[in-house]
């Protein structure tokens, strides 16, 4: 018996991860002590922030960008203009962007 509600303990908070990048995840990292309160703060600005929201739902249409990449990509950048402007040394600094998906972004914006 103590088995079985150990299972369904575990499924049912395995289950219950809020999705990364959402309000709901940052208060659960806070929460269970796993990042600061600062990076708390700086996470919750980002979820709810309207210029990230651009930058993420423009860059998730790119062709190898997913979206871990699209909000790496709204956490390095202020704008999309900034995102126009910058060169590929500096995309191909963000995590989880390689050559490959610097060429699909630049291709992208160049239109």
């Amino acid at each position: 018996m103590v088995v079985v509600a150990i299972t369904y303990l575990y499924d049912r908070v395995a289950g219950d991860d809020p999705e990364p990048g959402t309000v709901e995840h940052a208060e659960h990292l806070w929460t269970t002590d796993q990042i600061s309160m600062a990076e708390y703060e700086r996470r919750v600005e980002l979820a709810v922030d309207d210029r990230a929201q651009r930058i993420q739902t423009v860059t998730r249409a790119i062709s190898g960008v997913g979206p871990d990449t699209a909000r790496a990509l709204a956490s390095e950048f202020e704008s999309l203009d900034e995102l126009h402007r910058a060169d590929r040394e500096r995309i191909e600094s963000i995590h989880g962007i390689g050559p490959s998906t610097a060429d699909a972004i630049e291709e992208h914006l160049a239109r």
